[in-house]
């Protein structure tokens, strides 16, 4: 799908019909990430209803795997649509530093905490994929790096005002860290293993406890092909535990076809993602999860 989406002219609207019978119409600028496409849906139908159209776009990942086809197409003019341009022509005018702060501010109030927090998780998830990339080499003519970066410059200013976290934390933080990468430079020892610095394993387990968030886990499924029932890949979810209930706030898919065990990549990335929530990792085996 990622090689198909890639030849769409990302400018006009993009209508995906999914293998739920449902259809999603996406404004023009979306994007194709390598588990999904991502962009704002203006608009819905399914096999029962006609169009309907939102009033206020909203932010939506539609998951490779249920794309059943993507065409462009030719977004209507609204008045919806006029004021965007109306606002992108004013905002070709530089804004100052208070002025762009009122409009982030303005953000969350009109999209809510939890949405712009989960805003913030999507947005430094492609920043690594950015970053992955031009290690890997590719050209950036899009200029994508700094683009992400921005993004997640963004975040930074939005969770200091949603969480309350002031100037001189991040300061006192940077500073710590600043000063402790100078001792590991001066030792020539990137990791710090001297007596007074090294913790042991059990003092690290106990640690790594007390710090998590039960809020939060992390799990591995097995997809499989809807009609054939052979395996198709393997999918990371993060769940949120919601009045409960474990709720999927975001997942990745690794297209492996018929590989078994579990890609080592997969697992990677898993451990790497419950250190980031500090959260427990329950690989393939969800029962306790759910228990």
């Amino acid at each position: 799908m990622i090689g198909v989406l890639e030849l769409l002219p990302h400018d006009m609207g993009l209508r995906v019909e999914l293998d739920t019978n449902e259809t999603y119409y996406l404004k023009s600028g979306w994007k194709e990430r390598c588990d999904g496409i991502y962009g704002l849906a203006c608009g819905y139908a399914d096999c029962s209803e006609g169009i309907t159209w939102f009033e206020d776009p909203a932010r939506i990942a539609i998951m490779n795997s249920h794309v059943k086809l993507a065409v462009p197409w030719e977004e209507p003019e609204t008045e919806t649509t006029k004021q965007i341009e109306d606002t992108n022509v004013r905002a070709d005018k530089p804004m100052n530093n208070d002025q762009g702060q009122a409009v982030w501010r303005e953000s969350i109030e009109k999209y809510g905490k939890e949405m712009q927090s989960i805003v913030c998780m999507e947005e430094c998830s492609e920043l690594i994929q950015a970053v992955s990339k031009r290690l890997r080499g590719k050209p950036d003519a899009t200029d994508n790096l700094a683009e992400e970066m921005a993004d997640v410059t963004i975040c930074l200013y939005l969770l200091k005002e949603m969480y309350g976290i002031t100037d001189e934390q991040l300061e006192e933080w940077v500073a710590r860290k600043t000063a402790r990468q100078s001792k590991r430079m001066q030792a020539d020892d990137p990791f710090m293993k001297n007596e007074d610095t090294e913790m042991n394993a059990a003092e690290t387990d106990e640690r790594t406890l007390l710090m998590a968030d039960t809020h939060y886990a992390v799990s591995i499924r097995r997809i499989y092909d809807a009609h054939t029932d052979m395996l198709e890949g393997y999918r990371l979810i993060l769940w949120e535990m919601r009045e409960k209930a474990r709720i999927a706030v975001a997942a990745r898919d690794y297209l492996t076809g018929m590989l078994n065990p579990i890609p080592q990549q997969t697992l990677d990335d898993a451990d790497a993602l419950a250190r980031i929530f500090k959260c427990k990792n329950y690989r393939d085996n969800e029962k306790e999860m759910w228990e």
